[in-house]
């Protein structure tokens, strides 16, 4: 018997959002992108080496800095695009954990990195950093506001899989569904290792489903858990 296409519901930030539904067919992937990403019009100085924590980052910084620290490849990538020469990204893995393993992340006694972020940080890395020695400050490039344009009645459907991609969207989410459709938090979501999987079972996501990177190129080729159906 043919196996039907699943439907999926991505809420991650526009335009990845329908760049990855359009990846994904021929499933059914519904665009609900639960954070709006707004640039912040005044940029800190950056000191020593800065980390950039997701793409958004990465795009918005306007630092004429040409070595930096990335969270993943597709984050590196854009900074190559912008003439970065020399960046450390994990080659496997993603998250705040994958970064904080780098070799080059180890031994940072004295020295100081400016992390670039939306507002709410990577609190993880910060707190990492300075327990090795490091000195450590944030810069904000952008926010990500709870989206009011979404179609909630999106959220009265069903699906085989919701894929999120960060760990405030994640509660945004939660809180949605304990509103609108409950018997959701019993479907396959997907979540980093780590803290993000940690949230997911606080926040009552009974079948969270790891993964080890989010970049669209990976996430393409999601299956939901077997017997999710």
């Amino acid at each position: 018997m043919a196996i039907m296409p699943y439907r999926i519901l991505i809420t991650r930030p526009e335009p990845d959002a329908s760049e990855l539904a359009k990846l994904m067919q021929p499933n059914q992937a519904l665009v609900f992108p639960l954070l709006a990403v707004i640039p912040l019009p005044i940029h800190p100085t950056a000191i020593g080496t800065p980390i950039f924590v997701s793409k958004n980052a990465a795009q918005l910084y306007k630092g004429p800095i040409t070595s930096a620290v990335a969270i993943g490849p597709s984050t590196a990538k854009i900074l190559q695009q912008k003439g970065f020469t020399k960046i450390i990204y994990p080659q496997r893995g993603h998250g705040s954990e994958a970064l904080l393993a780098l070799p080059e992340l180890q031994k940072v006694d004295e020295q100081a990195f400016t992390i670039i972020c939306g507002t709410e940080g990577r609190n993880l890395i910060e707190t990492t950093l300075k327990t090795r020695g490091a000195e450590v400050q944030s810069c904000c490039v952008y926010e990500t506001q709870f989206n009011a344009k979404l179609n909630l009645n999106l959220l009265k459907e069903n699906y085989d899989l919701l894929i999120v991609t960060s760990t405030h969207a994640l509660h945004y989410l939660a809180k949605l569904l304990q509103k609108h459709h409950p018997a959701l938090l019993q479907r396959p979501v997907t979540v980093l290792p780590g803290n993000m999987l940690e949230s997911a079972t606080r926040l009552g996501f009974t079948n969270p489903q790891p993964v080890d990177i989010f970049t669209n190129e990976h996430l393409r080729h999601l299956k939901p858990n077997v017997n999710s159906r």
